[in-house]
């Protein structure tokens, strides 16, 4: 094993009062009822979108949805910082396997000025690649993300392993022919990532230097 490639929410950072708090914030703008963390954690891990419309519960055209994600982003961004933080040994489990030589990344559906910012603001000098959605990252469950980190990287398929705490991280997996480590601490239960027959499971991130050794 070379490279280890991580989702963002759920999997390193626990974003989600954050989120929830930038969501009600649009709701609460165009006079929609606000929403409860549990919902939001329900709605992500398929990108701004699919959350949006979700919170909403209504599609959202294009020039819609950009007047609304702006109204959302412009507050997430001045306080993704408010109660989000790193998962309870993620900094130890990331340190360890940054001294042992492994490359890391993230790959995340959160917008990728976001997805960077946050990297380096909480773990400097500390990730090989960040890539997150834009007009040219497809999101995941498409693995282009994914396959762009390890052509960038120089790293096969065989020599990298992706964690994450979503189906939509285990079909990302999936489609770029990577070992899975699903995570049981973020946003998803087992009984929902069983399906995807990922070969690891753990309760905790200090698990995932079991795994990777």
């Amino acid at each position: 094993m070379k490279l280890v490639i991580f989702d963002l929410d759920g999997t390193i950072l626990d974003t989600v009062l954050d989120l929830t708090n930038a969501v009600n914030h649009l709701l609460s703008k165009i006079d929609r009822p606000l929403v409860e963390p549990h919902q939001i954690k329900a709605y992500l891990g398929q990108g701004p979108k699919y959350l949006l419309e979700h919170a909403l519960n209504e599609t959202l055209e294009d020039e819609k949805f950009d007047r609304y994600y702006k109204i959302y982003n412009d507050y997430y961004q001045a306080h993704q910082l408010d109660y989000t933080k790193p998962y309870d040994g993620i900094k130890e489990v990331l340190k360890t396997l940054k001294g042992k030589g492994y490359l890391l990344a993230v790959v995340s559906n959160k917008q990728e000025p976001v997805t960077k910012s946050l990297m380096e603001e909480l773990f400097p000098n500390t990730f090989d690649y960040v890539i997150g959605t834009s007009k040219t990252n497809l999101p995941k469950p498409n693995p282009m993300m994914v396959t762009k980190v390890m052509e960038v990287l120089n790293i096969d398929p065989k020599d990298a392993i992706y964690i994450g705490d979503t189906q939509t991280d285990m079909k990302t997996a999936i489609g770029a022919n990577l070992t899975k480590i699903a995570v049981l601490y973020g946003f998803r239960t087992k009984e929902d990532l069983m399906p995807f027959n990922p070969e690891y499971f753990v309760d905790t991130p200090i698990e995932i230097l079991d795994i990777i050794k």
